[in-house]
């Protein structure tokens, strides 16, 4: 296991370098970027499935913090300008946690990433929403069908 990411990841793993060997296949989702490695590459690795744009939604009810739940949504967010992210709650303390707690974890992040979210966040395909009722809250995510579910409950 080697803690390596991105295009260049991509390269490392399809030639090797001096610490890690050449691989016959790479899977599992990236960025546009690793997305174009892993297409450019495909005559020297098998880049497996090519994956669409990230779609998560995290379900927080009152128990939990919302800086906690604010940095799962930016990690779901920072995939990409095309994914979609929501943080669907119920608590208005746990929104406004959240949304207090967003400047703080931006400051930590790229400035890529940081776009990346910030897109994300205030397009049409992302953001917090805050509903009357967790009964509420769970009709969202039965209508919007994400792919990644997380549910963030003590």
């Amino acid at each position: 296991v080697y803690k390596c990411g991105g295009a260049q990841a991509v390269a490392a793993v399809a030639y090797g370098t001096e610490t890690i060997r050449p691989a016959l296949k790479i899977v599992g989702p990236g960025s546009p970027w690793v997305v174009a490695a892993k297409r450019l590459l495909a005559g020297v690795i098998d880049p497996g499935l090519p994956a669409g744009p990230s779609e998560a939604i995290i379900l927080a009810d009152d128990s939990v913090h919302g800086g906690l739940a604010a940095l799962d949504l930016l990690i779901e967010a920072e995939h990409g300008p095309d994914s979609s992210a929501y943080l669907v709650t119920h608590s208005r303390r746990v929104a406004e946690e959240a949304l207090a707690a967003l400047p703080e974890h931006w400051a930590r992040m790229t400035e890529q990433r940081v776009a990346f979210s910030t897109a994300v966040l205030t397009g049409a395909s992302g953001g917090i929403v805050l509903t009357a009722a967790i009964e509420e809250s769970y009709r969202f995510i039965n209508d919007y069908a994400p792919e990644h579910l997380e549910i963030l409950s003590n």
